[in-house]
């Protein structure tokens, strides 16, 4: 869980109850969940050899995406960033940047409300191509994260590094967004300003270039603005505040460019930071809490509150652990599974009782009062077991060597 971790992932099951979970002890065994952990895939083993880089993950993402899609309108201002998910093994799609908090991992580009940080698009990105491709790799996935859109009103918003002119003229959709000054294309002001002052131009396109100087020069780009200024207030060196003139586009762009960044830290608040060889398996995990984070949104928008994130996350584990209960074939009892650490008994020895590879229990002297209660607990338990299974009324063969607890089963008697 993550919000509530453990030194070890096999604590849960600890016998030790500061220590363990029992909503987990009671909905599933250890070795059963190592077992599935182990064999977690979202595709065949056996990778093709034209399968893409993204093989493992492709169905899952694609899942997020649709489900995404559909469970929200697209809101009237959105964001387009990257989001990086934490992973140190070794892998072509593993990336390196030194200015992000996260600086090794796997990148992916997402398209997000610029209010709640709600999720609808996402992309990983897979490395270099090794065709020539038209056009820049910031332009190539903005035109591909816009092309999910089904609102023609939605005003995209996104940092320099995808900032062309290019993009601004032939996008479909209301954009805006910071920019490089040498890039190609981009209308050459050399003026020196003083602080507050601007500078627009204008091609033949339409699109609107602003220098705009406060501490440093700011060069933006937009389709959808013109050249009216407004004023912002700003604190000083001593703790003044002071108005300067501001064009709308840098006001705009610094309200709706901060939604992928939510979305990012509302994902990281209790990330599932499990070690793992697979890069695809971080994957997962960060799109699960991305999940989260659109349950929440969606969740305060139809109760018209917002409550913290916390007690909906819970929420959303229970419900997902009491589902899990109520589909699966065999029900736990209560002494059900295996201890999870036997050097945690008084001496290691006791006795047990085992059906398969899943269903087996050891009884340690540590936990009865003597060896003997062990042996009638180890006798009754697979009868329990059994016809809890709904598999009353059936023949069931126990074997077992201790004929002291054989005998008094056989003829229970009650003394005080």
């Amino acid at each position: 869980m993550p919000y509530n971790h453990v030194p070890s992932i096999k604590n849960y099951w600890s016998n030790h109850n500061s220590l363990s979970n029992e909503s987990i002890k009671s909905a599933i065994s250890r070795d059963r969940f190592e077992q599935i952990m182990s064999k977690l895939y979202f595709a065949p083993v056996d990778k093709p050899a034209d399968a893409g880089k993204t093989y493992y993950i492709h169905d899952f993402m694609n899942c997020l995406k649709t489900t995404f899609k559909a469970c929200r309108d697209d809101s009237s201002f959105q964001s387009i960033d990257e989001q990086m998910t934490k992973f140190k093994g070794c892998s072509s799609l593993k990336q390196y940047m030194p200015l992000k908090p996260v600086k090794r991992g796997i990148k992916t580009w997402l398209r997000c409300d610029y209010l709640t940080g709600y999720t609808y698009d996402m992309s990983i990105y897979c490395g270099k191509e090794g065709s020539v491709l038209e056009g820049t790799l910031g332009e190539r996935f903005v035109n591909d994260l816009a092309a999910t859109i089904s609102n023609p009103d939605v005003t995209l918003c996104f940092d320099r590094f995808f900032t062309t002119v290019n993009l601004i003229n032939n996008i479909q959709y209301p954009a805006l967004g910071t920019c490089m000054s040498n890039r190609k294309n981009v209308p050459k002001i050399l003026e020196k300003l003083q602080r507050g002052e601007a500078i627009f131009k204008v091609n033949s396109a339409g699109t609107i270039a602003v220098k705009w100087q406060y501490v440093k020069e700011v060069m933006l780009l937009s389709n959808c603005h013109t050249s009216e200024m407004s004023t912002v207030r700003r604190k000083m060196k001593y703790g003044t505040e002071a108005e300067f003139p501001c064009p709308d586009i840098v006001k705009t762009y610094r309200a709706i460019m901060g939604g992928v960044d939510l979305a990012d830290q509302m994902s990281g608040l209790y990330d599932i930071n499990r070690k793992s060889n697979k890069w695809w398996k971080k994957v997962f995990y960060r799109g699960m809490m991305m999940a989260a984070v659109n349950t929440w949104v969606i969740y305060s928008e139809l109760n018209r509150k917002k409550p913290a994130f916390l007690p909906v996350l819970v929420e959303i584990a229970e419900s997902l652990i009491e589902k899990g209960k109520e589909s699966t074939a065999y029900k736990r009892s209560r002494r059900s599974g295996r201890s999870s650490n036997r050097s945690e008994t008084s001496d290691g020895s006791g006795s047990g009782w085992y059906l398969d590879e899943y269903t087996k229990y050891f009884y340690a002297t540590g936990q009865m009062a003597n060896v003997f209660l062990t042996e009638v607990y180890a006798n009754l338990d697979p009868a329990y077991w059994l016809i809890e299974g709904q598999w009353r009324g059936s023949s069931i063969g126990i074997c077992s060597d201790s004929q002291a607890a054989r005998k008094a089963l056989a003829n229970p008697r009650c003394s005080s």
